[in-house]
This record gives structure tokens, sequence and C-alpha cells, in this order.
């Protein structure tokens, strides 16, 4: 017996997925800085989209509030898209002269199949085939998952790389599973960046209470910060 539902939708038709690299990048600590003030808040939400949206080469973005999911075919263009991305939000760090105004991103990459909604066919459904802006901002697969789990694991300003993207990363312990934006030359940035990172933990540390910063994760951020940024 066929099942009814006021909510159709035919599996069936969502078309072939595409293999691709997917990266989830987010602000650190976005739920305290809002808790704190929305408009400083909103600086640090905005900046972070401001700055996926500069980047000049083809690629696929959904916006996600304080995130952004970016997708992309080739691999050297999601390398370009991180770079791109992380060498602009450390250059606003470093810049900054407001402590409080300084904020820091992260990002995990995955690789996988995904459906674009752009892609889904009508027969898939008849509502979402009326509302084309609105589908084409959901995207479906197992990569945000991996990609998303993952971001916890990258240090402050670093690329984590799940194991479903393999070869990716490189490079020696601990850098089997991180993967660096930053070349040679941007050695004077990093060298700044881990200055100006030192002196803002510093700060979060003695004033932990109005920060909102767990000083126990501080120690730890601190710790994987300096690994990763160490060869800068």
């Amino acid at each position: 017996m066929a099942e009814f539902t006021d909510l159709p939708f035919n599996a069936g038709e969502l078309g072939e997925p595409t293999e691709e690299f997917v990266v989830w990048m987010d602000v650190m600590g976005i739920q305290v800085a809002l808790k704190r003030s929305v408009k400083v808040a909103a600086n640090f939400v905005y900046k972070i989209h401001h700055a996926a949206l500069k980047f000049a080469d083809p690629i696929t973005l959904y916006p996600v509030m304080d995130g952004i999911y970016a997708c992309a075919t080739e691999r050297a263009t999601i390398e370009a898209f991180l770079s791109f991305v992380f060498r602009s939000v450390a250059k606003e760090f470093v810049q900054c002269v407001r402590l409080d105004f300084r904020f820091m991103v992260r990002a995990a990459v995955a690789h996988g199949a995904v459906y674009h909604g752009a892609n889904l066919s009508k027969k898939a459904s008849w509502t979402l085939g009326q509302h084309p802006e609105y589908r084409q901002q959901i995207l479906l697969g197992m990569p945000m998952v991996h990609a998303h789990l993952g971001e916890p694991e990258a240090p402050p300003f670093g690329v984590y790389v799940d194991e479903s993207a393999v070869g990716f990363a490189s490079g020696p312990y601990p850098f089997d599973v991180w993967w660096r934006w930053y070349s040679e030359a941007d050695a004077d940035l990093v060298a700044s960046l881990r200055t100006e990172l030192s002196s803002y933990y510093d700060n979060c540390t003695q004033e932990a209470a109005a920060s909102g910063y767990d000083v126990s994760r501080i120690r730890i951020h601190r710790g994987q910060a300096s690994l990763y940024l160490r060869d800068g």
C-alpha cells in the first residue's frame, strides 16, 4: 500500500552525487562573544563571510551563521581558498588594536559524496522545485559531518584533515592530521600572529571572568597554536 504524506519527497530522484572536498570553517567562541555583545560578535560573523566572498576562484559556499561550508572538486581550489581566508583573518587579528575585537577561526576538511540542492530534480520535491533560491542553500553528504566533527580538533588558526581526505595533510608529527595554510612567503605574518596570539592569551588568562574563555581551554589552545605555527 502506498504511503501518503503531507511532506512528499522522492529520494529516488535525488540524482547522482559529486565527489568533492568539503571544508567547515567557523569562528571560535561565538556563543561567548554573543553573550558579551551582539554587535561585537556581528563583526566576527560578517568578517569571516566577507573574507570567503573575496576569494576569486569558483567555489561553492554555504553560510551558516558564524561558519561556512565550502565545496570544490579540486584539492588545489580548496587549498587556495583556505590559505586566502586564513591569511585574511590572520592579518585582521594582527592589525586589530582592541583585544576584545579580535577573533580566531579554525577549520576541517573532508572528502566524499555530496548532493547540492541546486541540482535537485523537481521530481524529487515539487515544493523545493518552486523555491530555487531556498533549495540552493541545501547541502547533503557525510563529508559535512566529518568536517564538522573534525573542526574542534584543529588548532586556533589551523586546519584539521579528516581521514576521508587522506593525502591532504603532509609534514612531520603532529602535522599528520593538520594542514598548514601558510608558506615561507607568509613568515612575517605568521611571526606577528604568534606574538599577538601570545598577548591575546595572556590577556584572556588575566581577565578570564570577563573574557569568558575557560583557563584550561586557553592552555590547550595556546599549546596547539604554538605547535601549529612553529615553522612559520
